[in-house]
């Protein structure tokens, strides 16, 4: 049976809580606007700043090659989205792909009043990967830097600079990310930055001047100042939402809920009572328990489909209902069918459904004893076939799981077995 968001025995939610489909034409619109509009728009005006004539046969051609790129701009996000991001909260977001495009585009237009190799395309490149990833993060920057240099005549010198800055902005964009040593990379950014800045500017006009030196410190440093305060400021708004989310999500109210249980109260308390096991188990790891919880909650969600369901059957109802990004890679890991459970919450579901699927096959359980038995004999096949190996969970916080697992056979038994 199939979720209807239109049944009126579910309880309405608030129009906060009921997210529009993702594929809407409005969302399209943002798209093609980010990266058709702005980058036209961007070419019109650096031809203008370098006094072009609008009725010249040159300013159509720089017309033509922005609109070829934009094309390749989105053959490439479509390619990533296709590849690994489909179910990437990123990737769904058209607005803020546009955004960040027309950032890009703006940042492109200050280039012509900034002295020559100063721009800061690393803090471009590092603001674009650190929200949409490295690929994207090297693409956008380099479609938009190659149509300020066709377009002003940059010259091969430094143009070759700023794809070389762009590149290093796409590398030390990782290691923030890791939340490494910040002093240590903001220096090696300023080195790289003014060595190169001086190189290249030798090779172009055959001298050095402190001038330059100074100005590509200065431009190095903003950069850094800029990468660091983007880095906080936009990870702690994505984690913020992402809560916000995850807490309407396991909220009894919810309408997805509401649907779960009237569609089959039996699977609905089976997730719940996994959703509480997990939460459990998280929080005696010291693994997110939230997150383990609303993992738990909708882990088999596409039952909703019907019993012969599969993993991206759950995906697309997640992806209707706006899940946070970290919840749809759990639902992709579901079972270790397209991937291997990679995070220690997502392996804490893993073996927490397993164990519990076993219980479900089993015919004769009567005792503690018996459970104990299923326990430890699945808990070695977990740890054998390899399966967990790359969630990060120890040894020593496996055995916590199998223990605390055979502790809650008892509420098993008594909520799924002495009802029957």
């Amino acid at each position: 049976m199939k979720i209807n968001e239109k049944n009126p025995q579910a309880k309405k939610p608030d129009s906060e809580k009921n997210k529009p489909l993702l594929v809407t034409p409005k969302r399209y619109l943002f798209l093609g606007a980010g990266i058709f509009v702005f980058p036209i728009a961007m070419s019109v005006f650096l031809a203008w700043k370098r006094g072009i004539d609008f009725r010249y046969f040159d300013f159509f051609v720089y017309i033509f090659v922005s609109l070829l790129l934009s094309i390749m701009i989105t053959a490439a996000f479509l390619h990533e989205r296709k590849k690994v991001a489909l179910y990437d909260a990123v990737f769904r977001d058209y607005k803020r792909v546009s955004f960040f495009v027309f950032l890009c585009a703006l940042c492109t237009c200050i280039y012509p009043y900034l002295p020559a190799y100063s721009e800061p395309v690393i803090m471009l490149s590092s603001a674009v990967c650190l929200i949409m990833g490295p690929y994207m993060g090297f693409i956008i920057p380099c479609f938009m830097t190659l149509q300020y240099c066709l377009i002003m005549e940059t010259g091969v010198y430094r143009m070759t600079f700023l794809f070389l800055m762009i590149i290093v902005g796409c590398i030390m964009d990782e290691e923030f990310a890791g939340k490494k040593s910040w002093i240590f990379y903001t220096s090696m950014i300023l080195c790289i930055m003014a060595s190169f800045s001086c190189l290249f500017f030798y090779f172009d006009k055959g001298y050095i001047e402190v001038n330059q030196v100074i100005v590509a410190l200065i431009s190095g440093f903003f950069s850094c100042l800029c990468i660091m305060i983007l880095s906080r400021f936009l990870g702690r708004s994505m984690f913020k939402k992402d809560r916000a989310r995850m807490m309407q999500l396991i909220s009894g109210e919810y309408l997805l809920l509401s649907q779960m249980k009237e569609i089959d109260a039996e699977y609905f308390e089976r997730c719940v009572f996994l959703s509480r096991v997990c939460g459990l188990i998280a929080g005696l790891i010291g693994a997110d328990e939230l997150l383990a919880k609303a993992g738990g909650l909708y882990y088999k969600l596409g039952r909703l489909e019907g019993k012969r369901y599969t993993v991206e059957d759950g995906m697309r109802i997640g992806l209707d209902f706006d899940f946070p990004n970290d919840l749809m890679w759990i639902l992709y890991e579901q079972g270790g069918i397209n991937r291997l459970p990679s995070t220690r919450v997502s392996g804490i579901i893993y073996i927490a459904d397993q164990i519990i699927s076993a219980f479900d096959r089993e015919e004769n359980l009567s005792s503690k004893m018996d459970y104990e038995l299923v326990v430890h004999r699945e808990a070695n096949k977990l740890s054998t076939n390899g399966k967990i190996d790359e969630c990060g969970i120890s040894m020593n916080h496996f055995l916590r799981i199998r223990d605390y697992l055979i502790e809650v056979s008892a509420e098993y038994d008594r909520r799924f077995r002495k009802q029957h």
